[in-house]
């Protein structure tokens, strides 16, 4: 059924114009697309007027635009001279402070869509047109196309045509998403996520991965982006050059994809240990000693400890995936015996679920008839700690986050393990976003690369980040390479989390 909703997800969006009004048609009565003309402009109005303070760089963005207007698309590339989006770009980098909300909303008000009336009769015309007559179809709908491109989607095209105008997309699109989190008005807000979505669909094109390089790096690599390999490490804090310096030790590998557009500068780093055995403990790969080295001859698996994305401005684009496909084929060329690839991988969500869900139980209100701590397991930690009530035990649990000192203790660490492990593992398996895949962000990431839930590791990251995310368990997400396709099927379409057997004794 077609409705405004999905119009302006379709048409105002990035997915695929044409593929998704072609949908909405075929599977909508005919008549049902002219209520679209029914639809008033006012969706796409402020609630505030427009300020500034320094007007120069409107005044080039101006000049960059304005000359568009009203002349045949297959011109605009050449209206428009280099120098002019240079002074735009040099202008908004050193005339806007560090809050650009202003300027967004009025480039989204000035230089957004336009064309409501045209497309809103291009809809009634498509209502009217015979659904076997494709031809005709295919005419109405590339004009919507053409109608619903927003004049800024010109901006973006003549930017990028310059040398470092790649990088200045995505720092672009970092600072529209900052505006997003800080802008007060609801429909400033809309019209800043559809510029953020515009964004998004011109950087996934440019940065594709058949565009990108996958490069190793090891501690011969230039020192800038060994620098920024280091700084920007967002799993495992590097503490020092001799840190970052282990990390590239022979038995490691480190990767990064590399754009030609930005050159220098990583997309996404992935950091890998080769050892002998599927890792159970981060602290043995990053905190280690030099007699924990693996000779080369012993190498049979590869564990991905450390994936991280470092440009905010690509937040939206998974690369992840074919940094992890590129890697492996790299990987097994080096090393031919290499059989087993599999992560050790965080759990960020598991301590602020735990705590909600502690909360809910201390309140009386059970987000389901299903008590948090099954009676066994509660039994267990009361005895282990000598509590004597539930409230008791939800109380203790709560303190275990915010106080590590119950780790120094080992009798009661062995004694948690068990209910501590069966209840991440229930928030792995059974907690699900609005979309109904696992809620756990690391989780969802690997199970739609394929990847099964393998194991999950307890004390595997005793610092002070690992304890406050997870009360130190990870996770090993193994990659069986003859059935990634057939397990992201199965999770993308089903919904369905592929587990292991030594995942599966936990729930």
């Amino acid at each position: 059924m077609f409705s405004f909703e999905i119009y302006k997800t379709s048409v105002f969006g990035c997915k695929s114009l044409y593929v998704a009004q072609k949908a909405c048609l075929l599977r909508a009565p005919l008549g049902q697309l002219a209520r679209v003309s029914s639809c008033h402009n006012s969706y796409f109005r402020t609630e505030r007027k427009y300020t500034t303070t320094n007007s120069l760089p409107f005044e080039f963005l101006k000049d960059c635009l304005s000359v568009n207007q009203g002349f045949p698309k297959m011109h605009e590339s050449v209206l428009v001279s280099d120098d002019t989006i240079s002074n735009f770009m040099k202008s908004y980098k050193t005339n806007l402070g560090s809050d650009k909300t202003d300027f967004f909303v009025h480039l989204c008000n000035e230089f957004g869509f336009k064309g409501f009336n045209e497309a809103s009769k291009v809809c009634t015309q498509l209502s009217q047109t015979n659904e076997k007559n494709s031809t005709e179809i295919d005419a109405h709908l590339e004009k919507l196309r053409n109608i619903s491109k927003p004049l800024y989607f010109d901006l973006f095209t003549m930017i990028g045509r310059l040398n470092d105008g790649v990088k200045f997309l995505i720092n672009f699109r970092s600072d529209v998403n900052n505006s997003i989190q800080n802008c007060p008005f609801q429909n400033d807000k809309n019209q800043l996520r559809l510029l953020s979505l515009h964004l998004r669909e011109v950087l996934s094109l440019w940065c594709s991965p058949g565009l990108l390089e996958l490069v190793r790096v090891d501690w011969n690599t230039s020192a800038s982006l060994l620098e920024k390999v280091g700084t920007n490490e967002a799993v495992h804090y590097v503490r020092n050059w001799l840190d970052l310096k282990h990390r590239l030790a022979h038995d490691r590998r480190c990767f990064t994809l590399l754009h030609p557009a930005v050159p220098n500068e990583p997309l996404v780093v992935l950091h890998v240990a080769l050892t002998s055995h599927i890792s159970d403990s981060v602290d043995l790969l990053i905190r280690r000693r030099a007699s924990n080295k693996n000779d080369d001859g012993e190498v049979s698996t590869a564990i991905f400890y450390s994936i991280t994305s470092t440009q905010a401005g690509l937040k939206g684009i998974d690369f992840g995936i074919h940094m992890i496909r590129k890697a492996v084929g790299n990987l097994r060329s080096e090393f031919p015996n290499l059989t087993k690839f599999s992560s050790l991988s965080p759990i960020p969500g598991f301590t602020k679920w735990m705590k909600r869900r502690i909360n809910h139980e201390l309140e009386g209100d059970g987000e389901d008839d299903t008590s948090l701590i099954p009676e066994q397991d509660s039994t267990l930690i009361k005895h282990a700690c000598g509590l004597q009530t539930d409230d008791e035990m939800y109380t203790f649990l709560l303190g275990l986050v915010d106080n590590g000192e119950w780790r120094n203790n080992e009798q009661i660490v062995s004694q948690l393990s068990g209910p501590l492990l069966r209840l991440c593992a229930r928030y792995l398996h059974d907690s699900k976003n609005s979309g109904g895949y696992a809620y756990d962000p690391v989780a969802n990431f690997h199970l739609r690369n394929g990847a099964v839930m393998w194991r999950l590791n307890w004390m595997a990251d005793t610092s002070l980040r690992g304890h406050q995310q997870s009360l130190g368990m990870m996770v090993n997400y193994r990659y069986y390479l003859d059935r990634l396709g057939k397990n992201s099927r199965t999770y993308l379409m089903d919904k369905k989390i592929n587990i292991s057997s030594k995942m599966d004794v936990h729930l």
